[in-house]
């Protein structure tokens, strides 16, 4: 892990100065947890807590300052919503992005129906936050296509599908979406559950993490828990359940793409699962292309 002093910082709380102390006198602990598939992570131990410190790759170019900038608003505006505590964000000497937040535990790996509506619920109330509370942070708005699928050129088979649904109609980017919520991104610390990874935040359409999060689910928990999720997310967001069909079949070709890029796991079984919803979804049961993804 690199020295503090090498990092340029750009924003930094007091938590950060302890930080720095410890290294300088030797005595902060460092193990890796688990990466990503963009980043490095390492949790820091101090005499007073722990911390996770984030190491962008060069491939990748998030928008730290976005993230950090969130999750300040989200503490000091007592939004509700269960996110880490930001310490500081900076760049390594060679341009390479770095965020130290608040350890909140590891991910969720054991899962019950009441933690799944619980989960339910923390996405539905952020679906509820107004973007006008957060007017500070300067949230994105991008073209969902593009975003998404990105190297759509060179998968025209899933290009043609995409091409069928009308998302462009049934779009409404007026919500907060975190736009990959699912169990990895979930971390739990003595019963209490935190957020993280915010790397994709933007205004969006709630149905897309709606419907991302029930399809994670399906492809690598069960049916069961997502729907339970399904049905904890409707009771408090009922609205969102317009046309979400159509936005199902969005994010299984996103996930599909995805997954022939090496950008999603290959648990045994998937495919059979993922081949399971295409034929039960409407605008996709025609396209058996799918399957051997």
């Amino acid at each position: 892990m690199l020295y503090f002093g090498q990092i340029e910082w750009k924003r930094y709380s007091e938590t950060m100065d302890q930080l720095l102390l410890e290294q300088e006198q030797g005595i902060l602990r460092t193990s890796p947890l688990h990466p990503g598939f963009e980043a490095q992570v390492v949790l820091l131990g101090t005499s007073t807590g722990q911390y996770v410190f984030k190491h962008w790759n060069q491939s990748s170019r998030p928008n730290v300052e976005l993230q950090y900038d969130l999750l300040e608003q989200l503490h000091q505006q007592h939004t509700g919503i269960p996110v880490p505590v930001p310490v500081a964000y900076g760049t390594d000497p060679e341009g390479h992005d770095i965020l130290i937040t608040s350890y909140n535990g590891m991910p969720v790996n054991k899962l019950s129906t009441r933690d799944t509506a619980r989960l339910a619920a923390a996405l539905a109330d952020l679906h509820k936050l107004e973007p006008a509370r957060l007017h500070q942070v300067g949230l994105p708005l991008y073209d969902p296509v593009q975003y998404f699928f990105q190297q759509l050129d060179q998968h025209s088979d899933i290009s043609e599908c995409l091409s069928r649904i009308p998302i462009d109609s049934l779009m409404r980017q007026d919500r907060i979406i975190h736009a990959d919520y699912h169990l990895n991104n979930i971390v739990m610390l003595d019963q209490h559950y935190t957020i993280i990874d915010w790397t994709n935040v933007q205004l969006g359409d709630a149905r897309i993490d709606l419907a991302w999060s029930l399809l994670i689910l399906e492809l690598y928990v069960s049916g069961r828990y997502a729907a339970v999720f399904r049905k904890a997310y409707l009771n408090i967001n009922p609205s969102a359940e317009e046309e979400l069909e159509s936005f199902t079949a969005f994010c299984i070709l996103r996930w599909a793409l995805q997954y022939r890029m090496n950008n999603a796991p290959r648990h045994p079984g998937v495919l059979k699962k993922a081949s399971t919803l295409i034929a039960a979804n409407p605008w996709l049961q025609q396209n058996e292309f799918l399957i051997d993804v």
